[in-house]
């Protein structure tokens, strides 16, 4: 059979003309889409009358007419990264990575009595003035029982 000239739609584009011959599988168009939207074939969806257009569709048997539109879906480019490092919860975390984390974010068990410190001792190291510690002062002491 004679290839049908169809039209696609994607991303807010038409491409028009496009040459599709009935008697190749799904896969072939699926390709050609690529060459015109740079989406890969396994991320498009096309939608056609009465469904999705798969793979191992038979293209013959759906009755595609002349100037007949297709709906492209997918998106053209390179997917996310994975992040570099595994994120890690709290809930997962060793005694070790616990106290790090409270550490370097200034919050530990003592009621911030360690950032509070920090901080006093960076107040102490920029002055030669006398400097009031209020904060860490007001700095919550758990009794050691």
């Amino acid at each position: 059979m004679p290839p049908i000239k169809v039209s696609i739609k994607w991303s807010g584009k038409k491409y028009d003309d496009i040459e599709l011959s009935t008697d190749e599988s799904a896969l072939v168009f699926k390709t050609q889409i690529f060459t015109l939207t740079g989406v890969p074939p396994e991320r498009q969806k096309i939608l056609i009358k009465g469904g999705l257009l798969k793979d191992e569709t038979d293209l013959d048997k759906l009755g595609i007419k002349e100037g007949q539109i297709f709906m492209v879906m997918g998106t053209a480019g390179d997917l996310p990264k994975a992040p570099e490092k595994p994120i890690l919860f709290v809930e997962d975390m060793t005694d070790t990575q616990l106290a790090e984390a409270g550490n370097i974010t200034g919050v530990d068990e003592g009621g911030n009595l360690t950032a509070s410190m920090r901080d006093l001792f960076k107040q102490l190291g920029k002055t030669t003035e006398g400097s009031q510690p209020l904060v860490f002062l007001q700095s919550r002491l758990t009794p050691l029982i």
